[in-house]
């Protein structure tokens, strides 16, 4: 699994895409799970690759989808990204 700075790297031109505005509403560590999620990585993995628990790692995507959820539905509602 590549390193946080190198995955970072890799995701960085899709991240700035119109589509991927959202999660660049998120905090950091949420962003970085999602990304791992993304990139097909398991939350064991991720939590390995981040050296954290991989219950912070669950408990954060499920923040993350709720958060998502949310700024979707305000931008689908005519609220501002």
């Amino acid at each position: 699994m590549p390193s946080l700075p190198v995955v970072a790297g890799l995701l960085w031109p899709l991240l700035r895409s119109y589509r991927c505005r959202p999660l660049w509403r998120l905090p950091v560590l949420q962003r970085t799970v999602m990304a791992f999620e993304i990139d097909g990585a398991t939350p064991a993995q991720t939590a390995e690759a981040l050296g954290v628990p991989s219950a912070n790692v669950r408990q954060n995507l499920r923040r993350a989808r709720h958060s998502l959820e949310r700024i979707l539905q305000e931008q689908d509602e005519g609220g501002a990204l």
